[in-house]
């Protein structure tokens, strides 16, 4: 198991400093860039008592040399009970990393939708229709080839904006950006791109430095390489410094920022995401007594996305 996921990543790689460092603050540069049409684009899938749920494609402005990973797909829930855009909140929900399926989204999507909200999920790059059989979902994009992990957390930052300045566009009353884990650091990034009303911050992967070198993200082989690289944390926190959110400061009111942690969160770490936290200047933090992927399935998740839409 560990050798085939170990062949399925991608090698070890740095950045040819400072270009594809640079490729990736040129992909944040979307606030001049085109609007998706994703009016245009929505294709309905179901309609139900509580709205309609459609599905859409729009091509990222971001290239990628995987021409699979060039369309962003997504799905997008629409209420009944409100026909202007404008007359409910918008909230983008962003997956964590390794993500196979649109369900579990899919299902916060639909209770929102039933409390009034527009919802939207996006497949991020390399996930779900976008990754390409070669990779493993589990490492498609935190991999040890630091250009392309930053080329593709630039890619992800420029689709999710979009999809915000769409909704912005379209008159929505308040927009909002929440994710877990991957979709965290994603959300965290995007806030610190775009004056949103509101980003919910689900564990977030807020120092993959940390967990290259922590806890076996990758497998121990290519932890091996780390190491004989001579890459510790510190080395890699330098290349990776454009993704770790501590660097950069929200462009979100501090008062609309919520963060939600885990006690026992090994993955990302509790004092990393608690460092995001002190450097973002204190925002609202619930801590729960739980683990990295028990708090997906903690009611106080449902709790902070209806308290972040303003229907909690």
């Amino acid at each position: 198991m560990r050798a085939s996921l170990a062949a399925r990543h991608l090698p070890l790689r740095l950045p040819d400093a400072p270009l594809e460092v640079d490729a990736f603050w040129e992909a944040r540069r979307v606030l001049d860039g085109p609007l998706p049409d994703l009016r245009a684009a929505l294709q309905p899938l179901e309609t139900t008592e509580a709205g309609t749920i459609s599905r859409f494609a729009f091509p990222s402005r971001v290239a990628s040399p995987d021409a699979c990973n060039n369309i962003v797909p997504g799905r997008y829930y629409a209420p009944t009970r409100s026909e202007a855009a404008g007359a409910s909140p918008f909230l983008l929900l962003l997956h964590a990393n390794g993500c196979q399926d649109w369900d579990f989204e899919a299902w916060h999507a639909q209770r929102l939708m039933q409390r009034g909200c527009r919802v939207a999920q996006i497949a991020l790059p390399y996930h779900l229709e976008r990754r390409p059989a070669r990779l493993d979902p589990r490492a498609a994009v935190m991999t040890p080839d630091l250009p392309h992990t930053l080329a593709a957390l630039g890619q992800a930052v420029c689709d999710a904006a979009d999809v915000l300045r769409w909704a912005r566009v379209e008159g929505a009353r308040r927009v909002i950006v929440a994710g877990w884990s991957l979709g965290g650091l994603v959300a965290a990034l995007v806030a610190a791109l775009l004056p949103l009303d509101g980003a919910l911050l689900v564990e977030p992967a807020a120092n993959l430095a940390w967990m290259m070198t922590h806890y076996g993200l990758f497998p121990r082989a290519i932890r091996r390489q780390l190491r004989r690289a001579g890459l510790s944390q510190t080395v890699l926190e330098g290349w990776l410094a454009p993704v770790l959110p501590r660097n950069l400061r929200p462009e979100t009111d501090l008062a609309w920022l919520r963060i939600l942690a885990a006690r026992s969160d090994r993955l990302v770490g509790a004092e990393s995401v608690r460092a995001l936290w002190r450097a973002w200047g204190w925002p609202t933090l619930t801590v729960q007594p739980t683990g990295h992927v028990t708090l997906l399935f903690d009611p106080a998740l449902a709790r902070e996305l209806d308290q972040i839409a303003g229907v909690g």
